[in-house]
């Protein structure tokens, strides 16, 4: 794992969540064109809320941060998400990050973090 996934793991396994961009008006995730994947999209994901503000400026100005919990991940999401060929960006836009990975890969490194206990 390269080092902006263990720091996106690190992060969401100490608060058990992360954070998407919402748009209230539309009721829509932000979801944009895969930098790797000319025909894909990706679901650009943050490991805290901090940086994920950081996103809040220009086109996406309106979108308001949304904490997504690892529990409603794996229970929801990833069954919904699962017969896309979406893949999820991490920490996007942080020293001009664009990494993605995909949703299998994803949903291992939030199984992985889920504190059972």
């Amino acid at each position: 794992m390269n080092q902006q996934l263990d720091n996106f793991a690190t992060a969401i396994k100490l608060h058990q969540e992360f954070y998407g961009l919402f748009d209230e008006n539309s009721q829509e995730w932000v979801i944009v064109d895969a930098t790797n994947n000319n025909d894909g999209d990706a679901l650009p994901l943050w490991s805290t809320k901090e940086l994920a503000s950081v996103q809040l400026t220009g086109e996406w100005k309106g979108f308001v941060l949304q904490a997504i919990s690892i529990e409603d991940w794996l229970e929801f999401w990833m069954d919904d998400l699962q017969d896309s060929a979406i893949v999820i960006g991490i920490n996007w836009g942080i020293n001009d990050n664009l990494s993605e990975v995909s949703l299998t890969d994803f949903t291992n490194i939030v199984m992985q973090a889920e504190d059972i206990g």
